[in-house]
């Protein structure tokens, strides 16, 4: 389930003085600059997992990545969507559920978003409705 979905339960159930705080690092470029994404990732190395990821592609049309997770002790792989939220993307789709929406930097890299004010006129129900269709273009 999206963040979006997230977002609409907040809002419904949020008292109107109430707040949200996320925790939130930048990722894209921690993963995907810093980490070298592209390359070979331990995912987890412990004595019952051993899980490895590795670039498989990128869908320009989704904005995912796709990498290829191959679990060293039982012999499985899978290909798996992963998007990379920054910052920005998260503090809009909050801004559709709360009236006002900010950051806090906190320590380098790391922000709080903050948000207060539910809006109430988006419900998760909506959402699940309104899942967008193919166009067809002829």
């Amino acid at each position: 389930m999206g963040f979006h979905f997230h977002f609409a339960s907040l809002s419904e159930v949020l008292q109107d003085r109430g707040v949200v705080i996320v925790d939130q690092v930048d990722v894209r470029r921690r993963i995907l600059m810093r980490l070298g994404y592209k390359n070979l990732v331990v995912e987890c190395a412990e004595e019952d997992c051993v899980m490895l990821s590795l670039d498989a592609g990128y869908d320009f049309v989704k904005g995912v990545t796709k990498r290829l997770y191959i679990d060293l002790l039982r012999g499985k792989r899978l290909i798996a969507d992963v998007c990379h939220w920054g910052l920005a993307e998260i503090a809009a789709l909050m801004w559709l559920f709360f009236r006002d929406v900010d950051f806090v930097k906190i320590e380098g890299k790391r922000y709080f978003i903050l948000t207060r004010g539910p809006r109430r006129r988006i419900t998760v129900e909506e959402f699940e409705r309104s899942v967008p269709s193919k166009l067809r273009i002829n």
